[in-house]
């Protein structure tokens, strides 16, 4: 299936059981679509969209999929009603500067924290929007813009980050705090995923992929041949 926007689109995410897509853009809508693939037609329809007043960064489904989180150019982070399209939370200034990675937070061993969202600055600060404070804590280990984040669930919850500095960081969640840095690396790292089998694979913006391999605890990063 190929469908031309009007808008770009800059952020994508798959709702986790039902064929929805949220779509964030540039204008700074967010577009909830219905899709449909088959051997005979495909389509895209539009359920409903909303509209931030700058650019979209990131959006994500929520774990149960009645939500999508979405972050935006003017520091805002925001939770909307999968069903209906309302605003269920929005934090206006939920960051110093404007947040640019975002990641859904597992339900088990990160202790009511819901999500994470990193900025330009290299700051992370994490969530529980049932809060009436919703925020839980936060970290400044890395210098530069976190340009991703993910987790894995290894004996427990780890949050990695891949930030501009060169440095991939490992946070605990339970314990809420860093639990390992690397050494900055040639280049500023732009992506980050992990494998069941135990390794990290790291974009860098020279065009290498660093390959990394964690024990049991993530008890160290060491740089795969």
């Amino acid at each position: 299936m190929e469908h031309k926007f009007d808008v770009p689109p800059v952020s994508v995410s798959c709702h986790p059981t039902e064929q929805l897509l949220g779509i964030g853009h540039l204008d700074g809508s967010v577009v909830l679509h219905q899709y449909s693939v088959n051997a005979e037609k495909s389509s895209l329809t539009e359920k409903w969209t909303k509209r931030h007043k700058r650019a979209v960064r990131r959006v994500k489904f929520s774990l149960d999929g009645s939500g999508l989180f979405s972050i935006t150019k003017n520091r805002a982070l925001c939770l909307w009603d999968v069903e209906t399209g309302k605003k269920i939370r929005c934090l206006r200034t939920a960051h110093d500067e404007p947040p640019y990675s975002l990641a859904v937070l597992p339900a088990t061993s990160t202790k009511g924290q819901q999500v994470a969202t990193a900025d330009e600055g290299g700051v992370i600060r994490t969530w529980d929007f049932r809060a009436s404070l919703p925020q839980i804590c936060e970290f400044h280990d890395q210098e530069e813009v976190i340009n991703e984040m993910v987790v894995s669930e290894v004996q427990g919850a780890w949050l990695l980050s891949a930030s501009a500095d060169g440095t991939l960081a490992a946070y605990n969640l339970r314990a809420r705090k860093l639990f390992v840095r690397s050494e900055p690396m040639h280049s500023d790292l732009l992506s980050v995923c992990t494998t069941p089998n135990g390794r990290t694979y790291v974009g860098g913006g020279d065009g290498y992929i660093e390959v990394f391999n964690h024990g049991p605890l993530l008890e160290s990063f060491c740089s795969s041949d």
